[in-house]
């Protein structure tokens, strides 16, 4: 899906958000989370309530200041929550960091070189539902990622992302879409682990009693998928 990350469009929308919410008397909190190899994030957490016609809703956000070793090398700021972050060892040999900055798409930060890239879908811009990534599963082995989320109020799911070039717009397969048709058998999907290159996951399916199962994605089935969505 095209990106519009750095299109003037979004980038405007943003910094008129920046404006109303990280201002001193929307500020609420904050954390420093350590996660590991000197890497650290200084959370500072926004929340706009303010009556403001252009804003029918809450805004809430944060200011993100990534540390090495206590040194201050990089920030960047969320909207529409918190933001997640991830740190990965790359088969490429470098460290990065992957966090998200608004609700929908997603951010890398080489942790070797300082080069940042960020993905946002232009199918959430200015609306529109795309997948929420709440947390990933990356495998060393081959460079895939499983990324757990959901689409905005729908069942867990699971898409697949070939993060062989974290510096770029790397292709993604949605589970769901190939063994499910559409949430017609299972509600959610959950990442269990990478066996190797296979991948297991687990399905509740929709009946009551509910009924759990494992399942084995293989490498050579997914990857199939990859060349069908080219």
């Amino acid at each position: 899906m095209e990106n519009v990350a750095d299109s003037k469009e979004y980038l405007d929308t943003l910094a008129d958000i920046h404006l109303h919410l990280f201002i001193p008397e929307c500020g609420k909190s904050e954390v420093l989370r350590e996660l590991g190899s000197g890497i650290s994030i200084l959370t500072k957490d926004y929340f706009y309530d303010q009556d403001n016609p252009k804003y029918p809703y809450n805004l809430e956000g944060s200011h993100n200041i990534v540390y090495r070793n206590g040194k201050e090398i990089y920030s960047f700021k969320t909207v529409n929550n918190s933001g997640y972050f991830w740190l990965l060892h790359h088969q490429n040999g470098h460290d990065y960091l992957l966090f998200t900055k608004d609700l929908y798409g997603y951010s890398v930060l080489d942790l070797t070189t300082l080069q940042d890239f960020n993905y946002f879908p232009a199918g959430s811009f200015p609306t529109g539902e795309t997948f929420i990534w709440c947390d990933i599963h990356y495998n060393p082995a081959n460079n895939m990622m499983a990324v757990s989320g959901c689409f905005w109020a729908c069942p867990s799911s699971i898409v697949l992302v070939d993060f062989s070039n974290p510096m770029a717009v790397s292709p993604q397969v949605d589970v769901n879409e190939f063994i499910n048709q559409g949430y017609e058998r299972y509600d959610d999907i959950d990442f269990v682990a990478w066996d190797g290159l296979d991948l297991i996951l687990k399905m509740n399916g929709q009946t009551e009693p509910v009924q759990k199962e494992e399942r084995t994605i293989e490498n050579d089935t997914y990857m199939v998928w990859f060349e069908n969505k080219k």
